[in-house]
């Protein structure tokens, strides 16, 4: 077989060049191309895993620094304009960084109480749904006589039921807790210490970060992503912890209203949780429902609950959350639930908060930088 010529060579750069070359030497040519592709993308997937596996192992660092810069990326807004009206870069960094993880571990400390009550007494949820389950029995009343007679058939003596209960101690479940306080209260530390130097000192790192590169163009390109972090994603956070909030405090209402004991801390719970799309709303109505029987409350009672909630979470999917945000920040509701499950798995529980903010910032980058417009497009819905 004759040699290919250099000049076909170095045309040939896509599959699709292979089609000029002469017969006998197409099929050499593209196999070689489909190995040199499938060593580039195995070679890709092994650096993405390795990456993963190394935050995984580090996530007790690497999570709080990722919480701090988005705490930057939210207040920063807030820093730039106090420091236009001289007020110090340090002192508004200090209070942000005071306000926040006081709001955090104030949060933890007033819910520790309830959910271990609600732990200790979670086993006597089953009997209670069953008894609320037989109500809605009452009309098929032939399915019952049937039972009834099948109960005769077979008697059990009363003596020979064996109930097995299980309980759990609030104190101990309140240990178990508080065994991670100081946990996580280093973490706490770490974000604030981070938070507080990267809102003072944001301005610096990114002009730094501009001068590192060599070329107009990329600079530029610098520019334009710092822009659009600070504007569109700190205008997606906020807009979500309105959102967020607002939503908690209806849900707390409706708690209230209904009866449910602790309506604020299911509204914090609420409020929380729904920054994790799908999964969250879930988690808070199941959490609902378990909560309205451990109360003992009427199964009218727990579906105007529960109910109420799935109404509240439906408007705030399909009508407030995209008209605020806008179809520019809309994503791919798969890769949306990916990277949930993604983040969870590399930084634990919660890491599922932080999912969707870091597929934002994917999504940005990606926006400014040319070469990787397809994988924008990919990401956006």
């Amino acid at each position: 077989m004759s040699a290919i010529p250099q000049a076909v060579i170095v045309e040939d750069e896509t599959l699709g060049d292979v089609n000029t070359l002469p017969l006998p030497e197409r099929l050499p040519r593209t196999r070689q191309i489909l190995l040199e592709r499938s060593a580039r993308c195995s070679l890709h997937g092994l650096f993405i895993m390795a990456i993963l596996l190394f935050i995984h192992f580090n996530a007790d660092i690497i999570y709080p620094i990722i919480v701090a810069f988005f705490i930057t990326i939210l207040f920063g807004p807030l820093v730039e304009k106090l420091a236009r009206n001289h007020v110090y870069r340090g002192i508004s960094a200090f209070i942000i960084i005071c306000i926040v993880p006081t709001l955090m571990i104030g949060t933890v400390a007033v819910s520790i109480e309830p959910v271990a009550d609600w732990l200790s007494r979670a086993p006597t949820v089953l009997p209670q749904a069953r008894d609320h389950l037989e109500t809605l029995q009452e009309p098929l009343g032939e399915l019952d006589e049937a039972a009834r007679a099948l109960e005769q058939l077979s008697p059990v003596a009363a003596d020979d039921v064996k109930v097995m209960r299980v309980e759990l101690d609030e104190d101990s479940m309140v240990d178990r807790i508080m065994a991670y306080a100081p946990h996580f209260l280093m973490t706490i530390a770490l974000m604030s210490f981070t938070a507080f130097f990267l809102l003072v000192g944001k301005n610096t790192l990114t002009r730094k970060a501009t001068l590192l590169a060599n070329d107009l163009a990329t600079r530029r390109r610098i520019v334009l992503i710092t822009k659009g972090l600070n504007t569109d994603l700190s205008r997606y956070l906020g807009t979500i912890m309105i959102i967020n909030t607002l939503l908690g405090c209806a849900t707390g209402l409706v708690a209230w209203a209904c009866g449910l004991p602790n309506p604020v801390i299911w509204g914090l719970v609420t409020g929380i949780l729904n920054f994790i799309p799908y999964v969250g709303p879930v988690i808070t109505v199941v959490g609902l429902g378990i909560a309205s029987l451990l109360a003992e409350f009427e199964l009218w009672r727990i579906l105007v609950l529960t109910g109420s909630f799935m109404l509240l979470t439906a408007l705030e999917g399909f009508l407030i959350t995209p008209t605020s945000l806008g179809r520019a920040m809309a994503l791919n509701p798969a890769l949306v639930f990916l990277s949930v499950i993604v983040s969870t798995a590399v930084f634990g529980l919660p890491g599922a908060l932080i999912g969707v903010p870091i597929l934002m910032v994917f999504n940005v980058i990606s926006r400014e930088i040319p070469s990787l417009q397809g994988l924008n497009d990919f990401l956006r819905k």
